[in-house]
């Protein structure tokens, strides 16, 4: 909240969704009640229903919403609505970063190109190089009543379904360079569990927004889809040297580009290349 607070930015409208916190969140929010028009703690259905709550109440023209692990960098605001062209756009988006804790924290930089298009965001399955940082995004209201709210029947991927919405509904979208939000990585966030349904959900994203595209997108997205399932196969498994030679010619630089398929060929190169142990 204080990374909201101190940005010091005029009419702004601070809105807080707990859900039904029995740690210290109800003190921390009557810390700083007077910089708060409204908030709620009570049991919700999902971080999509708690935050479905917090957009229908807001009233303002632009929309962001941020996890309680994450914040905005000083000027962030100063930056979006004062150096930028809002006028002219519907979404805004950028870059982030990400630590354990900000003293620490590392500048995360996608290529524009990598979130340009409905084709590039469906391919988050395949490398987080597609993500859209929801805690950087700020979605003008008309744009949010024309789309409609979260899905709340998803649990990790929530923001990417609403963003397919928002690119099918409009392209006066506008990417940021510059890094104004932190996401702070911890062994108890939902995505930091290497058990969550993260990816088999963004995999049924892809399959439900694949007829959005063009006949030859949607190949292209096939082809991504069909590599992606073979690299999880093939990470579980321990891949052999012959079978990742075939995928290297069967899929080329769907493969060859992709961090899991450099991994392991990485892996074989050290397996055969590793000295023996010295005896005596």
């Amino acid at each position: 909240m204080l990374s909201i607070i101190n940005q010091n930015y005029p009419r702004l409208e601070l809105l807080v969704v707990d859900g039904g916190s029995t740690d210290e969140s109800i003190l921390v929010i009557n810390k700083y009640k007077d910089h708060i028009k409204w908030w709620v703690s009570e049991k919700d259905r999902g971080q999509a229903h708690a935050i479905n709550k917090g957009i229908e109440k807001a009233s303002g023209e632009w929309v962001g919403w941020l996890n309680s692990d994450d914040c905005y960098l000083p000027g962030a605001f100063d930056y979006i609505f004062g150096s930028l062209p809002w006028q002219n756009f519907d979404f805004i988006f950028g870059n982030s970063s990400c630590g354990f804790n900000m003293e620490e924290m590392v500048s995360y930089k996608h290529e524009e190109k990598h979130m340009a298009s409905l084709f590039q965001i469906l391919k988050f399955f395949y490398s987080v190089n597609h993500i859209i940082p929801s805690q950087s995004v700020f979605v003008r209201s008309s744009l949010i009543k024309k789309i409609g709210l979260l899905n709340e029947n998803l649990d990790y991927c929530l923001d990417l379904d609403w963003f397919c919405r928002i690119f099918l509904a409009t392209e006066r979208r506008l990417f940021y360079p510059e890094i104004q939000s932190f996401f702070r990585m911890h062994v108890q966030s939902k995505s930091g569990n290497p058990l969550n349904s993260g990816w088999d959900e963004s995999l049924s994203i892809a399959h439900k927004y694949k007829s959005e595209l063009n006949l030859g997108m949607q190949k292209k997205l096939e082809t991504y889809i069909s590599y992606a399932k073979w690299a999880r196969h093939a990470r579980r498994h321990n891949a052999g040297k012959i079978e990742l030679i075939k995928i290297a010619f069967q899929y080329g630089a769907v493969a060859w580009k992709h961090p899991v398929f450099k991994m392991l060929i990485r892996e074989k190169i050290d397996r055969h290349y590793k000295m023996p142990p010295l005896k005596g």
